[in-house]
């Protein structure tokens, strides 16, 4: 269930970041296309709570050619930060970029890319979609699974995304080494294991499920104590 509502998350975004593409069409300082496009943007994110901000960025100069922040107050500082990050990749399809702070609202905004083919007039751009991670761990800590359960989101290189119980200091922390990384995703995608937590050093039966088309492994994990 949580990795189809990550995904669902993720399919949504997919589909804002196409469409602003299409919209901005090929001039994007077009002000009736920009008007239309913000107009647009801001009755989706009212559907869309975590959707942060859209960017279009120059793929040669790193350039912002548009941006759409759902709250000014938000702020929209990590957008250079993630223009040079998308503008280093290469890669085809959609990127899952590392979490990133936004130091005026305080949360943490998962960044996805994916390259623009060239279109009429301008040269190769990349669209940027932030996803609030805040959403998400709103979504994971209404989760009954017990006082040492854990549900955790994170990148498939070990990157920890969002987790329950949250703790600001193990976003961003790395367990790679741990035994998922090390033992099991190499060789499943889906799986279920016994291990003491690389994270906190609890015995857990730990299931997890890397999502298709997307660099996010979902992990549910419950205490040995609790359950056996």
């Amino acid at each position: 269930v949580l990795d189809r509502h990550a995904a669902r998350m993720i399919d949504s975004i997919q589909i804002v970041m196409t469409t602003a593409g299409q919209q901005l069409g090929p001039d994007p300082s077009d002000t009736s296309r920009r008007s239309f496009l913000d107009a647009w943007l801001a009755d989706v994110a009212r559907s869309l709570p975590h959707l942060h901000s859209v960017a279009l960025i120059d793929r040669r100069s790193g350039a912002i050619l548009y941006d759409f922040v759902r709250s000014r107050e938000a702020g929209a500082g990590p957008l250079a930060e993630l223009a040079k990050a998308a503008r280093a990749d290469t890669t085809e399809g959609l990127r899952t970029g590392k979490a990133v702070l936004d130091e005026p609202s305080g949360r943490w905004l998962l960044p996805l890319s994916r390259i623009v083919p060239p279109r009429q007039g301008i040269d190769d751009t990349i669209i940027v979609a932030n996803l609030s991670l805040a959403y998400l761990q709103q979504v994971y800590d209404s989760l009954s699974i017990g006082a040492n359960g854990t549900v955790v989101l994170f990148r498939d290189d070990g990157t920890i995304l969002a987790r329950r119980p949250y703790d600001a200091a193990k976003v961003g922390q790395n367990i790679a080494t741990g035994p998922l990384f090390r033992d099991h995703l190499p060789h499943r995608p889906t799986g279920t294991f016994q291990a003491r937590s690389a994270i906190d050093g609890i015995d857990r039966i730990i299931s997890y499920r890397r999502l298709e088309t997307t660099a996010l492994v979902a992990v549910v994990s419950q205490s040995q104590a609790e359950v056996l």
